[in-house]
Protein backbone atom coordinates (compact mmCIF):
# COMPACT_ATOMS: atom_id res chain seq x y z
CA UNK A 1 0.00 0.00 0.00
CA UNK A 2 1.11 3.76 -1.03
CA UNK A 3 2.92 5.28 1.83
CA UNK A 4 1.32 8.91 1.32
CA UNK A 5 1.70 11.97 3.99
CA UNK A 6 -1.54 11.62 5.29
CA UNK A 7 -0.80 7.83 6.65
CA UNK A 8 1.73 8.74 7.93
CA UNK A 9 0.59 11.22 10.22
CA UNK A 10 -2.18 8.95 10.64
CA UNK A 11 0.15 6.10 11.88
CA UNK A 12 2.37 8.82 14.28
CA UNK A 13 -1.61 10.19 15.57
CA UNK A 14 -2.63 5.93 16.19
CA UNK A 15 1.14 5.16 18.26
CA UNK A 16 1.23 5.35 21.76
CA UNK A 17 3.16 8.40 23.42
CA UNK A 18 6.42 7.33 24.25
CA UNK A 19 8.06 7.17 28.34
CA UNK A 20 8.65 10.88 29.82
CA UNK A 21 11.32 12.74 27.95
CA UNK A 22 13.82 11.44 31.24
CA UNK A 23 15.59 8.37 30.11
CA UNK A 24 16.23 7.83 33.58
CA UNK A 25 12.87 6.93 35.46
CA UNK A 26 10.15 4.93 33.20
CA UNK A 27 6.67 6.07 34.00
CA UNK A 28 4.26 3.13 35.51
CA UNK A 29 2.44 0.94 33.43
CA UNK A 30 -1.29 2.07 32.88
CA UNK A 31 -3.78 -0.45 33.20
CA UNK A 32 -6.22 0.15 30.55
CA UNK A 33 -9.76 -1.63 31.19
CA UNK A 34 -12.29 -2.03 28.17
CA UNK A 35 -15.78 -0.37 28.70
CA UNK A 36 -18.82 -2.39 29.19
CA UNK A 37 -22.54 -1.95 28.56
CA UNK A 38 -25.36 -0.48 30.97
CA UNK A 39 -27.71 -2.26 28.55
CA UNK A 40 -30.79 -4.38 29.75
CA UNK A 41 -29.76 -7.84 30.33
CA UNK A 42 -30.98 -9.00 27.02
CA UNK A 43 -30.43 -6.73 23.52
CA UNK A 44 -31.64 -8.18 20.18
CA UNK A 45 -29.57 -6.29 17.58
CA UNK A 46 -30.70 -6.21 13.66
CA UNK A 47 -29.61 -3.65 11.24
CA UNK A 48 -30.51 -3.59 7.44
CA UNK A 49 -29.69 -0.92 5.43
CA UNK A 50 -29.05 0.03 2.01
CA UNK A 51 -29.11 3.14 -0.28
CA UNK A 52 -32.48 4.09 0.57
CA UNK A 53 -32.73 1.54 3.28
CA UNK A 54 -33.87 1.44 6.99
CA UNK A 55 -32.47 0.98 10.37
CA UNK A 56 -34.60 -0.94 12.43
CA UNK A 57 -33.02 -1.25 15.88
CA UNK A 58 -29.12 1.16 16.75
CA UNK A 59 -26.37 -1.27 17.17
CA UNK A 60 -24.69 -1.45 20.19
CA UNK A 61 -21.25 -0.02 18.94
CA UNK A 62 -19.98 3.00 19.39
CA UNK A 63 -19.48 4.08 16.20
CA UNK A 64 -17.11 6.90 15.34
CA UNK A 65 -16.13 7.06 19.32
CA UNK A 66 -12.62 7.57 20.30
CA UNK A 67 -10.97 5.97 22.71
CA UNK A 68 -7.77 6.57 24.89
CA UNK A 69 -4.16 4.77 24.62
CA UNK A 70 -3.52 5.35 20.70
CA UNK A 71 -6.93 3.44 19.32
CA UNK A 72 -7.63 3.45 16.14
CA UNK A 73 -10.03 6.04 14.45
CA UNK A 74 -12.07 5.68 10.88
CA UNK A 75 -13.21 8.42 9.58
CA UNK A 76 -16.04 9.13 7.59
CA UNK A 77 -16.02 10.97 4.10
CA UNK A 78 -19.21 13.52 4.12
CA UNK A 79 -22.00 13.69 1.83
CA UNK A 80 -23.81 10.35 0.55
CA UNK A 81 -24.11 7.07 1.15
CA UNK A 82 -20.61 6.66 3.12
CA UNK A 83 -19.13 3.11 4.62
CA UNK A 84 -20.96 0.16 4.34
CA UNK A 85 -24.89 0.11 2.47
CA UNK A 86 -25.76 -3.35 3.20
CA UNK A 87 -24.90 -4.18 6.90
CA UNK A 88 -26.94 -7.14 9.02
CA UNK A 89 -26.07 -7.44 12.75
CA UNK A 90 -27.71 -10.49 14.57
CA UNK A 91 -27.12 -11.67 18.08
CA UNK A 92 -28.04 -11.68 21.27
CA UNK A 93 -26.29 -9.98 24.62
CA UNK A 94 -26.06 -12.00 27.57
CA UNK A 95 -26.61 -10.49 30.94
CA UNK A 96 -23.40 -9.41 31.34
CA UNK A 97 -23.21 -7.75 28.50
CA UNK A 98 -21.30 -10.02 26.12
CA UNK A 99 -22.41 -11.33 22.96
CA UNK A 100 -23.53 -14.53 22.52
CA UNK A 101 -21.43 -16.98 20.20
CA UNK A 102 -22.61 -17.09 16.48
CA UNK A 103 -23.28 -13.29 16.58
CA UNK A 104 -22.11 -11.79 12.88
CA UNK A 105 -21.86 -8.63 10.73
CA UNK A 106 -21.76 -8.86 6.91
CA UNK A 107 -22.00 -5.59 4.55
CA UNK A 108 -20.86 -3.30 1.34
CA UNK A 109 -19.76 -0.43 1.14
CA UNK A 110 -21.43 2.65 0.25
CA UNK A 111 -20.37 6.42 -0.58
CA UNK A 112 -16.77 6.29 -2.68
CA UNK A 113 -15.93 4.23 -5.64
CA UNK A 114 -14.41 0.76 -5.33
CA UNK A 115 -10.69 2.29 -6.49
CA UNK A 116 -10.56 4.48 -3.07
CA UNK A 117 -7.66 3.88 -0.73
CA UNK A 118 -8.36 3.75 2.60
CA UNK A 119 -7.53 7.48 4.64
CA UNK A 120 -7.26 9.49 7.63
CA UNK A 121 -8.24 13.00 8.36
CA UNK A 122 -6.55 16.00 8.47
CA UNK A 123 -3.71 17.81 7.15
CA UNK A 124 -0.12 16.73 6.16
CA UNK A 125 2.08 16.67 8.66
CA UNK A 126 4.85 19.02 8.58
CA UNK A 127 6.54 16.56 10.45
CA UNK A 128 10.54 16.08 10.02
CA UNK A 129 12.49 18.37 8.17
CA UNK A 130 15.73 18.90 8.01
CA UNK A 131 19.45 17.81 6.52
CA UNK A 132 22.46 16.72 8.67
CA UNK A 133 24.81 19.29 7.70
CA UNK A 134 28.51 19.33 9.06
CA UNK A 135 28.94 19.99 12.91
CA UNK A 136 32.23 21.22 13.37
CA UNK A 137 34.20 20.98 16.37
CA UNK A 138 32.15 19.56 18.91
CA UNK A 139 32.96 19.97 22.98
CA UNK A 140 34.41 16.66 24.34
CA UNK A 141 31.88 15.05 27.72
CA UNK A 142 34.64 16.72 29.85
CA UNK A 143 34.18 20.02 28.84
CA UNK A 144 30.49 19.63 29.46
CA UNK A 145 30.22 17.66 32.62
CA UNK A 146 32.13 21.41 33.90
CA UNK A 147 29.12 22.92 33.38
CA UNK A 148 27.54 20.69 36.21
CA UNK A 149 30.04 21.29 39.11
CA UNK A 150 28.79 21.17 42.56
CA UNK A 151 24.90 20.81 40.85
CA UNK A 152 23.05 18.63 39.12
CA UNK A 153 19.12 19.82 37.56
CA UNK A 154 16.22 17.84 38.56
CA UNK A 155 15.18 19.11 35.15
CA UNK A 156 18.46 17.90 33.41
CA UNK A 157 17.67 16.84 29.46
CA UNK A 158 20.11 14.20 28.59
CA UNK A 159 19.42 14.23 24.93
CA UNK A 160 21.70 16.54 23.80
CA UNK A 161 24.82 15.37 25.41
CA UNK A 162 23.56 11.85 24.21
CA UNK A 163 23.30 13.75 20.49
CA UNK A 164 26.82 14.83 20.82
CA UNK A 165 28.45 12.12 23.03
CA UNK A 166 26.43 8.87 22.79
CA UNK A 167 26.03 9.34 26.48
CA UNK A 168 25.40 12.24 29.19
CA UNK A 169 28.35 14.59 30.34
CA UNK A 170 27.92 15.03 33.71
CA UNK A 171 29.58 11.62 35.70
CA UNK A 172 26.73 11.65 38.19
CA UNK A 173 24.24 11.61 35.26
CA UNK A 174 26.08 8.78 33.44
CA UNK A 175 26.73 6.76 36.44
CA UNK A 176 22.54 6.92 37.11
CA UNK A 177 21.89 6.68 32.87
CA UNK A 178 24.17 3.03 32.73
CA UNK A 179 22.64 1.79 35.83
CA UNK A 180 19.30 1.69 34.48
CA UNK A 181 17.38 0.83 31.57
CA UNK A 182 17.50 2.49 28.82
CA UNK A 183 15.06 4.44 26.95
CA UNK A 184 15.47 5.91 23.14
CA UNK A 185 13.53 8.10 20.52
CA UNK A 186 15.07 9.08 18.04
CA UNK A 187 12.86 12.64 17.98
CA UNK A 188 14.16 13.72 21.30
CA UNK A 189 17.37 13.37 19.81
CA UNK A 190 16.45 15.35 16.01
CA UNK A 191 15.29 18.23 18.61
CA UNK A 192 18.38 17.96 20.42
CA UNK A 193 20.72 18.53 16.89
CA UNK A 194 18.21 21.36 15.70
CA UNK A 195 18.97 22.93 19.16
CA UNK A 196 22.25 23.14 18.05
CA UNK A 197 21.62 24.13 14.37
CA UNK A 198 22.58 21.12 12.77
CA UNK A 199 19.82 20.58 10.80
CA UNK A 200 18.48 22.44 8.08
CA UNK A 201 16.57 22.09 4.61
CA UNK A 202 13.59 20.00 3.70
CA UNK A 203 14.98 16.30 3.89
CA UNK A 204 14.19 13.47 6.29
CA UNK A 205 17.29 13.89 8.95
CA UNK A 206 19.69 10.45 9.07
CA UNK A 207 20.36 10.15 12.95
CA UNK A 208 21.04 6.48 12.57
CA UNK A 209 24.69 7.03 13.51
CA UNK A 210 24.05 9.01 16.81
CA UNK A 211 21.09 6.45 17.78
CA UNK A 212 23.87 3.24 17.06
CA UNK A 213 26.11 5.28 20.02
CA UNK A 214 23.80 5.50 22.59
CA UNK A 215 22.97 1.99 21.88
CA UNK A 216 26.33 0.71 22.26
CA UNK A 217 27.21 2.70 24.65
CA UNK A 218 24.48 1.51 27.09
CA UNK A 219 24.97 -1.74 28.68
CA UNK A 220 21.07 -2.54 28.60
CA UNK A 221 18.38 -3.66 28.94
CA UNK A 222 16.74 -1.45 26.87
CA UNK A 223 13.17 -0.69 28.09
CA UNK A 224 11.87 1.49 25.30
CA UNK A 225 13.92 1.85 21.36
CA UNK A 226 11.41 4.26 19.07
CA UNK A 227 12.32 5.76 15.58
CA UNK A 228 9.36 7.54 14.00
CA UNK A 229 10.92 11.31 13.01
CA UNK A 230 14.42 10.09 11.02
CA UNK A 231 15.73 7.55 8.83
CA UNK A 232 19.15 5.72 8.14
CA UNK A 233 20.86 4.99 4.37
CA UNK A 234 22.47 2.13 5.49
CA UNK A 235 20.88 -1.13 3.62
CA UNK A 236 22.18 -3.56 6.78
CA UNK A 237 21.47 -0.80 9.61
CA UNK A 238 18.49 -2.65 10.76
CA UNK A 239 20.01 -5.73 10.73
CA UNK A 240 22.63 -4.18 13.72
CA UNK A 241 19.82 -2.63 15.94
CA UNK A 242 18.05 -5.66 16.00
CA UNK A 243 20.96 -7.72 16.81
CA UNK A 244 22.07 -5.08 19.46
CA UNK A 245 18.68 -4.84 20.90
CA UNK A 246 17.91 -8.73 21.52
CA UNK A 247 21.52 -9.02 22.76
CA UNK A 248 20.54 -6.30 25.52
CA UNK A 249 16.96 -7.52 26.03
CA UNK A 250 14.78 -4.91 24.29
CA UNK A 251 11.39 -4.63 25.84
CA UNK A 252 9.31 -2.82 23.14
CA UNK A 253 10.17 -1.25 19.90
CA UNK A 254 8.80 0.72 17.42
CA UNK A 255 9.93 1.67 14.07
CA UNK A 256 8.08 4.21 11.65
CA UNK A 257 9.73 3.59 8.36
CA UNK A 258 9.32 7.80 6.52
CA UNK A 259 12.17 7.72 4.77
CA UNK A 260 13.16 4.61 3.52
CA UNK A 261 11.33 2.89 0.43
CA UNK A 262 7.69 0.87 1.13
CA UNK A 263 9.40 -2.10 -0.25
CA UNK A 264 12.64 -2.02 2.39
CA UNK A 265 12.52 -5.30 3.96
CA UNK A 266 12.46 -5.55 7.80
CA UNK A 267 14.65 -8.44 9.29
CA UNK A 268 11.94 -9.01 11.90
CA UNK A 269 14.04 -12.83 12.15
CA UNK A 270 17.00 -11.05 14.03
CA UNK A 271 14.43 -9.86 16.93
CA UNK A 272 15.04 -12.83 19.29
CA UNK A 273 14.86 -11.30 22.68
CA UNK A 274 12.82 -13.03 25.04
CA UNK A 275 11.60 -10.17 26.99
CA UNK A 276 9.64 -8.52 23.57
CA UNK A 277 6.38 -7.40 24.80
CA UNK A 278 5.71 -4.97 22.36
CA UNK A 279 6.80 -4.32 18.81
CA UNK A 280 5.33 -1.70 16.28
CA UNK A 281 6.06 -1.69 13.05
CA UNK A 282 5.23 0.96 10.04
CA UNK A 283 5.45 0.84 6.01
CA UNK A 284 7.24 -1.69 5.53
CA UNK A 285 7.94 -5.68 3.86
CA UNK A 286 8.27 -8.51 5.64
CA UNK A 287 8.83 -11.38 3.24
CA UNK A 288 7.02 -14.71 3.45
CA UNK A 289 7.02 -16.95 7.07
CA UNK A 290 9.61 -14.14 8.53
CA UNK A 291 6.59 -12.98 10.89
CA UNK A 292 6.85 -16.49 11.83
CA UNK A 293 10.86 -16.50 12.92
CA UNK A 294 11.04 -13.81 15.15
CA UNK A 295 10.91 -14.57 19.16
CA UNK A 296 7.12 -13.88 19.90
CA UNK A 297 7.07 -16.04 23.27
CA UNK A 298 6.37 -13.13 25.41
CA UNK A 299 4.76 -10.41 22.59
CA UNK A 300 1.66 -8.67 24.28
CA UNK A 301 1.16 -5.95 21.91
CA UNK A 302 1.52 -6.10 17.83
CA UNK A 303 1.06 -2.70 15.64
CA UNK A 304 1.98 -3.40 11.92
CA UNK A 305 1.02 0.04 9.77
CA UNK A 306 0.94 0.16 5.98
CA UNK A 307 2.96 -2.96 6.35
CA UNK A 308 3.27 -5.60 3.45
CA UNK A 309 3.14 -9.43 5.01
CA UNK A 310 1.46 -13.05 4.09
CA UNK A 311 -2.21 -12.43 6.16
CA UNK A 312 -1.85 -16.30 6.47
CA UNK A 313 1.34 -15.70 8.47
CA UNK A 314 -0.39 -13.73 10.49
CA UNK A 315 -2.99 -15.74 10.99
CA UNK A 316 -0.80 -18.32 12.27
CA UNK A 317 1.34 -16.22 14.96
CA UNK A 318 -2.04 -14.99 16.29
CA UNK A 319 -3.50 -18.51 17.02
CA UNK A 320 0.09 -19.90 18.26
CA UNK A 321 0.84 -17.36 20.27
CA UNK A 322 -0.06 -17.64 23.94
CA UNK A 323 0.73 -14.22 25.43
CA UNK A 324 -0.86 -11.61 22.74
CA UNK A 325 -3.38 -9.18 24.30
CA UNK A 326 -3.98 -6.65 21.03
CA UNK A 327 -3.50 -6.97 17.91
CA UNK A 328 -3.81 -3.05 15.53
CA UNK A 329 -3.65 -3.34 12.27
CA UNK A 330 -3.89 0.17 9.92
CA UNK A 331 -3.57 0.03 6.26
CA UNK A 332 -3.58 -3.52 5.63
CA UNK A 333 -4.88 -5.28 2.34
CA UNK A 334 -4.56 -8.65 3.81
CA UNK A 335 -7.96 -10.92 5.06
CA UNK A 336 -7.68 -12.09 8.69
CA UNK A 337 -8.96 -15.27 10.84
CA UNK A 338 -8.72 -15.09 14.66
CA UNK A 339 -8.27 -17.86 16.60
CA UNK A 340 -6.59 -16.92 19.86
CA UNK A 341 -7.13 -18.12 24.22
CA UNK A 342 -5.43 -14.60 24.97
CA UNK A 343 -6.06 -12.14 22.43
CA UNK A 344 -8.40 -9.22 24.46
CA UNK A 345 -8.41 -6.47 21.23
CA UNK A 346 -8.32 -6.30 17.83
CA UNK A 347 -8.09 -2.76 15.77
CA UNK A 348 -8.22 -2.51 12.54
CA UNK A 349 -8.51 0.37 10.88
CA UNK A 350 -8.08 2.19 7.25
CA UNK A 351 -8.23 -1.19 5.66
CA UNK A 352 -9.81 -2.94 3.16
CA UNK A 353 -10.56 -6.59 3.05
CA UNK A 354 -12.84 -9.66 1.38
CA UNK A 355 -13.28 -10.73 5.32
CA UNK A 356 -12.80 -10.57 9.20
CA UNK A 357 -13.71 -13.79 10.65
CA UNK A 358 -13.61 -13.75 14.29
CA UNK A 359 -13.44 -17.90 14.96
CA UNK A 360 -12.64 -18.46 18.53
CA UNK A 361 -11.75 -15.43 21.04
CA UNK A 362 -12.69 -16.38 23.87
CA UNK A 363 -11.13 -13.23 25.53
CA UNK A 364 -11.88 -10.58 23.12
CA UNK A 365 -13.19 -7.14 25.01
CA UNK A 366 -12.82 -4.72 22.22
CA UNK A 367 -13.15 -4.89 18.85
CA UNK A 368 -12.31 -1.83 16.03
CA UNK A 369 -13.71 -3.34 12.37
CA UNK A 370 -12.49 -0.41 10.72
CA UNK A 371 -12.21 -2.13 7.08
CA UNK A 372 -13.73 -1.41 3.40
CA UNK A 373 -14.30 -3.52 0.77
CA UNK A 374 -10.83 -4.52 -1.43
CA UNK A 375 -10.87 -2.93 -4.73
CA UNK A 376 -13.35 -3.93 -7.36
CA UNK A 377 -15.52 -5.35 -4.51
CA UNK A 378 -18.91 -4.01 -3.17
CA UNK A 379 -19.45 -6.10 -0.33
CA UNK A 380 -17.06 -6.94 3.24
CA UNK A 381 -18.42 -10.03 5.46
CA UNK A 382 -17.34 -9.98 9.40
CA UNK A 383 -18.21 -13.04 11.13
CA UNK A 384 -18.17 -13.26 14.98
CA UNK A 385 -18.74 -16.91 15.97
CA UNK A 386 -16.82 -17.09 19.37
CA UNK A 387 -16.54 -13.82 21.46
CA UNK A 388 -18.50 -14.39 24.59
CA UNK A 389 -16.15 -11.68 26.35
CA UNK A 390 -17.41 -8.83 23.28
CA UNK A 391 -18.05 -5.67 25.22
CA UNK A 392 -17.53 -3.07 22.50
CA UNK A 393 -17.66 -2.76 18.58
CA UNK A 394 -16.24 0.33 17.36
CA UNK A 395 -16.14 2.07 14.20
CA UNK A 396 -18.68 0.23 11.85
CA UNK A 397 -19.93 2.71 9.50
CA UNK A 398 -23.71 3.02 8.53
CA UNK A 399 -24.67 5.24 5.50
CA UNK A 400 -26.10 8.72 5.88
CA UNK A 401 -28.99 8.21 3.72
CA UNK A 402 -32.46 8.61 4.47
CA UNK A 403 -35.43 7.19 3.67
CA UNK A 404 -36.99 8.53 0.16
CA UNK A 405 -40.42 10.63 1.07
Amino acid sequence: MERTDDAVEAAIWVLPNPPDWSVFLLPPAGAREGGGYDNDSRVEISITTGTGGHQERGASSSAGGLREGGAAREVERGGGDVGLTATAISGRRRGDGSLAAGSSIAGGHGGGTADDEPHSEGTVAGAVQGHLAGVGSLPTPTDEASRFEGRYEDDYNPYVDLYKFGRPAPDFWYSVWMRGPLVLHDKKLLLASDSLGVHRGGEIPDLADAITDVLDNHPGPVSYFRVDSTTWTDDNQLVKWFETLSNKSVVEITLLNIGCPVSTILPISELLSPNLTTLRVGFMKILDSDLLSFEYSSLSVLQLIGCSYRGADLNYLVSTSNTLIELNIGYSMEDLTVNSQSLQELHIWNSRGGFLSVEYAPNLKLLTTGLRPKKGKSFISITLKGAPSLREIDYLLLPSSSHPK
